[in-house]
């Protein structure tokens, strides 16, 4: 008698299970509708802006948050973004990212649905190449098949530091700064429509390979330190204030004594030279990214 009761009770503690895991499962895919989209740490306007995503952006929606907030997953990486400006699409094809299968025996289907064929098993840590959402599924390359498979079997792995692309140098990102000329100024801007000083410099090294932090102060320990007589083309400069000792902006040396940065003051990004009267006063120092 005892034999049919502990294979009941098993039963029942699996069947649990498998619905708390389903209940964390993907609601599908959406697209950004706002010309530029604030992609944030946690849930909240408060939050750090990891990116500004522009228009038509795919991303994985994972969770409904509130009224408010998606938890989604961006170029790899997971972080929020406000509901209000993500258009719920439920099917996608586009670069998720990384994964690897989370579960032995995974099934990898032939279509989004349980009820779809099987290609084959999938075993515990296998690496995916995720190319897709379709509701609770990704659609997924494992070595020569392509697929789909439940998205509570598969982990989307984070982004970390990228590797510097050899194609991208100091000279090679201060052409690029310089192409953004005239940008108004936009206090917590991080896009080429409108960039704070520590937005703009963000915006450049982290779409060149270059991980950089989001402000200013955070900035300063992202590379080495560098004396002012040994500046290099792309060493960010930074400066304090009349009143503080603290960083509170960061531009780009382009040689020759000048920096391109974001001013405030300016209301654009504009070019500056590092003997001028303010910035020379209130040189903080410099560091090396490259």
């Amino acid at each position: 008698m005892n034999k049919p009761i502990r294979t009941f009770v098993v039963s029942v503690i699996s069947a649990c299970a498998l619905i708390t895991t389903a209940s964390a499962a993907n609601l599908g895919g959406g697209k950004v509708t706002a010309s530029s989209l604030n992609f944030r740490a946690e849930a909240s306007t408060d939050s750090t802006i990891m990116a500004c995503v522009a228009y038509d952006t795919p991303v994985v929606i994972t969770e409904k948050v509130n009224d408010e907030w998606y938890a989604v997953v961006h170029q790899g990486t997971r972080g929020y973004m406000n509901s209000a400006y993500i258009e719920l699409v439920p099917s996608l094809d586009f670069e998720v990212g990384r994964g690897r299968v989370s579960g032995n025996g995974v099934r990898l289907r032939q279509d989004a649905s349980y009820e779809s064929d099987t290609i084959t098993y999938l075993y515990n840590g296998e690496p995916l190449s995720v190319t897709g959402v379709s509701g609770e599924w990704y659609k997924v390359i494992y070595k020569d098949y392509t697929g789909y498979m439940h998205s509570d079997y598969v982990t989307i792995l984070e982004e970390t530091s990228a590797t510097p692309a050899p194609s991208y140098t100091g000279q090679s990102i201060v052409d690029w700064a310089k192409e953004f000329l005239g940008t108004c100024y936009v206090y917590g801007g991080s896009s080429p429509s409108g960039f704070d000083c520590s937005g703009f410099t963000y915006y450049l090294f982290n779409n060149s390979g270059y991980k950089i932090s989001r402000t200013a102060s955070s900035q300063w320990y992202d590379g080495e330190e560098v004396s002012k007589d040994k500046l290099q083309v792309g060493d960010l400069v930074f400066f304090s204030s009349d009143s503080s000792s603290s960083i509170e902006h960061v531009g780009i040396y382009i040689g020759d004594g000048q920096f391109i940065h974001s001013s405030s003051g300016g209301g654009c990004v504009r070019i500056n030279n590092l003997s001028d009267y303010y910035y020379s006063n209130n040189w903080y120092g410099a560091i090396r990214v490259f």
